[in-house]
């Protein structure tokens, strides 16, 4: 499969749910009342809009375009933080990691899961969950969650 058929079938697979996501997400915003998101009676609704468009692109979005003021890269589709990152690992995928031998996916595996265990018993909280914004400490738990199980998952795949 060509490079670019690849990432053609990942789009078809992924894009609708993200901009399905983002549309829903952004109706359902606008007609909540709810006080755990207080920036809803403060954000316009052009606002909203210009963030429903950049989340349907799945581009993260800067801490001032948050509109529910919980700092998140996609406030009004949630679970898009983990779209985000399958992109990410779809891209590493197709450019470098389908070229790796076995040897070095192994490798790869055990240090992707060194830092996860690492990560489990240094971090502040003791888990894995985060992965939402784009503080480095979120970063650095959406790519420790993405790295050992998309690695593990590939190297014993076939």
């Amino acid at each position: 499969m060509s490079l670019g058929n690849f990432f053609q079938r990942r789009l078809i697979r992924l894009q609708p749910m993200v901009i399905l996501g983002s549309v829903v997400g952004a109706i359902c915003y606008y007609f909540q009342d709810s006080p755990m998101f207080p920036l809803i009676h403060t954000t316009s609704v052009l606002k909203m809009l210009v963030v429903m468009v950049i989340g349907a692109t799945l581009i993260p979005l800067p801490a001032r375009l948050d509109v529910r003021g919980w700092a998140e890269m996609h406030p009004l589709d949630g679970p898009a933080w983990s779209l985000f990152f399958e992109y990410i690992a779809n891209i590493l995928y197709a450019l470098f990691v389908r070229r790796f031998s076995k040897t070095l996916l192994t490798i790869l595996v055990v240090v992707a899961g060194a830092f996860m265990v690492h990560y489990l018993v240094t971090g502040p909280s003791g888990d894995l969950i985060g992965g939402w914004s784009l503080e480095p400490l979120q970063l650095r738990i959406g790519f420790t969650r993405l790295m050992y199980p998309f690695l593990r998952g590939y190297c014993y795949s076939g």
